[in-house]
Protein backbone atom coordinates (compact mmCIF):
# COMPACT_ATOMS: atom_id res chain seq x y z
CA UNK A 1 0.00 0.00 0.00
CA UNK A 2 1.16 3.47 -0.85
CA UNK A 3 -0.11 6.88 0.25
CA UNK A 4 -1.62 9.15 -2.37
CA UNK A 5 -2.84 12.73 -2.05
CA UNK A 6 -5.86 14.03 -3.97
CA UNK A 7 -5.53 17.78 -4.55
CA UNK A 8 -8.65 19.56 -5.78
CA UNK A 9 -8.22 22.20 -8.51
CA UNK A 10 -11.46 24.11 -9.02
CA UNK A 11 -12.47 27.61 -10.12
CA UNK A 12 -8.91 28.94 -9.92
CA UNK A 13 -8.19 27.63 -6.42
CA UNK A 14 -6.39 24.58 -5.06
CA UNK A 15 -7.42 22.62 -1.99
CA UNK A 16 -4.59 20.37 -0.83
CA UNK A 17 -5.25 16.93 0.57
CA UNK A 18 -3.14 17.08 3.74
CA UNK A 19 -3.97 13.54 4.92
CA UNK A 20 -3.87 11.34 1.82
CA UNK A 21 -5.18 7.80 1.45
CA UNK A 22 -3.48 4.41 1.49
CA UNK A 23 -4.28 2.52 -1.70
CA UNK A 24 -2.89 -0.67 -3.23
CA UNK A 25 -2.41 0.29 -6.87
CA UNK A 26 -3.16 2.84 -9.59
CA UNK A 27 -6.48 1.16 -10.43
CA UNK A 28 -7.64 1.83 -6.87
CA UNK A 29 -6.24 5.36 -7.03
CA UNK A 30 -8.25 6.05 -10.20
CA UNK A 31 -11.43 4.53 -8.74
CA UNK A 32 -11.06 6.52 -5.50
CA UNK A 33 -10.36 9.76 -7.37
CA UNK A 34 -13.28 9.37 -9.77
CA UNK A 35 -15.64 8.56 -6.91
CA UNK A 36 -14.50 11.73 -5.13
CA UNK A 37 -14.87 13.86 -8.26
CA UNK A 38 -18.36 12.52 -8.88
CA UNK A 39 -19.35 13.19 -5.27
CA UNK A 40 -18.14 16.79 -5.51
CA UNK A 41 -19.98 17.24 -8.79
CA UNK A 42 -23.20 15.81 -7.33
CA UNK A 43 -23.01 18.32 -4.46
CA UNK A 44 -22.56 21.13 -6.99
CA UNK A 45 -25.62 20.00 -8.96
CA UNK A 46 -27.67 20.00 -5.75
CA UNK A 47 -26.66 23.65 -5.34
CA UNK A 48 -27.72 24.41 -8.92
CA UNK A 49 -24.38 24.60 -10.73
CA UNK A 50 -21.69 22.36 -12.18
CA UNK A 51 -18.07 23.23 -12.95
CA UNK A 52 -16.68 20.74 -15.45
CA UNK A 53 -13.32 22.50 -15.60
CA UNK A 54 -12.23 21.16 -12.20
CA UNK A 55 -9.78 18.32 -11.69
CA UNK A 56 -8.23 16.17 -9.02
CA UNK A 57 -4.45 15.99 -9.19
CA UNK A 58 -3.12 12.81 -7.58
CA UNK A 59 0.41 12.83 -6.21
CA UNK A 60 2.40 10.16 -4.40
CA UNK A 61 4.10 10.51 -1.02
CA UNK A 62 7.15 12.02 -2.73
CA UNK A 63 5.05 14.73 -4.39
CA UNK A 64 5.25 13.32 -7.92
CA UNK A 65 2.04 13.52 -9.96
CA UNK A 66 0.73 10.06 -10.80
CA UNK A 67 -2.49 11.12 -12.55
CA UNK A 68 -4.88 13.97 -13.15
CA UNK A 69 -8.63 13.31 -13.17
CA UNK A 70 -10.64 15.97 -14.98
CA UNK A 71 -14.26 16.43 -13.90
CA UNK A 72 -15.37 16.56 -17.54
CA UNK A 73 -14.02 13.03 -18.00
CA UNK A 74 -15.56 11.65 -14.80
CA UNK A 75 -19.09 11.35 -16.21
CA UNK A 76 -20.74 10.53 -19.53
CA UNK A 77 -22.79 13.46 -20.79
CA UNK A 78 -26.00 12.60 -22.65
CA UNK A 79 -26.71 13.49 -25.30
CA UNK A 80 -23.05 13.76 -26.28
CA UNK A 81 -21.82 17.21 -27.21
CA UNK A 82 -19.95 17.88 -30.43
Amino acid sequence: MSRYFFHLHESGSVTLDEEGSELADLAQVRHFGLKGARGLMAAQVCEGHLYLDGKIQVVDAGGAEVMSLRFAEAVAISPPTA
